[in-house]
Parts: structure tokens; sequence; C-alpha cells
């Protein structure tokens, strides 16, 4: 496992699972919340975080061409993609991030504060076009869907594989 920080480049190795922190970057560092126990729980599963979060936020605009362009890639890239809406801020970008994501079919796991100032249009929002999607109200209920998805999806993953070397041991003994 391990977590990219924005904007250092990176490579995503075969089968390893990328997955972007999107959502606020209110005065609660909820990525380190979300992150420590994952991380403790997966952490011989091939999970690659990519975290925008950065404690000095660039104020040149180049340097904020460079972040953007770090997080455009890579959510264009990612395999999926975790929302957090913070009660602070309407995080604005996070919004338009979140409606490209409901149109896709990769995983998205979504959560935000309940008091979060349009919590019922976006619950409803997803309702309507991701219906698969719950809304976590907390961390740790985020965590718990993020977490179950990582153990089916792996769980999955390696029996396609066993099915797949038996199938080529069939194959040599005839």
């Amino acid at each position: 496992m391990r977590i990219i920080q924005a904007p250092n480049p990176y490579i995503i190795e075969d089968g390893e699972f990328s997955i972007f922190l999107a959502g606020s970057a209110g005065n609660h560092d909820w990525r380190t919340e979300l992150l420590t126990p994952l991380l403790e729980k997966h952490k011989d599963m091939p999970i690659v975080f990519l975290n925008p979060y950065r404690l000095d936020y660039p104020k040149k605009v180049s340097e904020l061409q460079e972040q953007n362009q770090w997080e455009c890639d890579s959510l264009q890239k990612t395999n999926g993609v975790i929302f957090w809406l913070c009660d602070e801020t309407l995080a604005p970008l996070s919004l338009l991030e979140l409606g490209l994501f409901l149109e896709g079919a990769r995983p998205m796991f979504f959560g935000m504060n309940p008091n979060y100032k349009i919590s019922f249009e976006i619950k409803d929002r997803i309702r309507i076009f991701k219906p698969t999607v719950s809304v976590a109200a907390s961390i740790p209920e985020l965590q718990k869907e993020v977490s179950r998805y990582f153990n089916t999806f792996f769980s999955n993953v390696k029996k396609a594989s066993r099915i797949r070397l038996s199938q080529r041991r069939m194959r040599l003994t005839k």
C-alpha cells in the first residue's frame, strides 16, 4: 500500500488499485483520519492512494497549474475515488469532480458531514445518478464501505488468479 502526495510524479504498477482522495480541504484532516485504519487493515494489498491535499498549498499561478494538472491527470487515471465533503465550505471544485464521477462506471465512495450546506441536494443527485452508492455520514462509516470493497475486490482477484493458474496447468497436462 502506498500514498502518493501531490504534486509528486508516480507510476501505477500492474496489479495495483489506485484510488483518488477527492473532497473538501476544510479545517479537519479527514484524509489522515480515513487512511490510518485502512493502512493498518490493508497494508499488504496493492493499493495506491492519490492524495491531492498539501499543507503548502500553491500560491503562484504556475504552481496552481501544476496542482490542477496533477489532480486532473490523477482523476482520469485512477481506478476509483473516495469523496468526503466537510461542512466548512461548499467545495465547488469537489462538486465538479463529483459530477464527473457520477457518470462513470468506476468505483466511488462518498460521504459528507451531515451539516454540509446542500446535503439533501447532493444525496438526491447521487440517488438519481448512482443509486448503488451509499452516502456515509461519518469518516468511520466511509472507512467501512471502502474496506468492504477492498476485501471483496482483492478476494475476487485472488480467485480469478487461481482459476487462471488451474486452467494453465490443465492445458500443460494435456
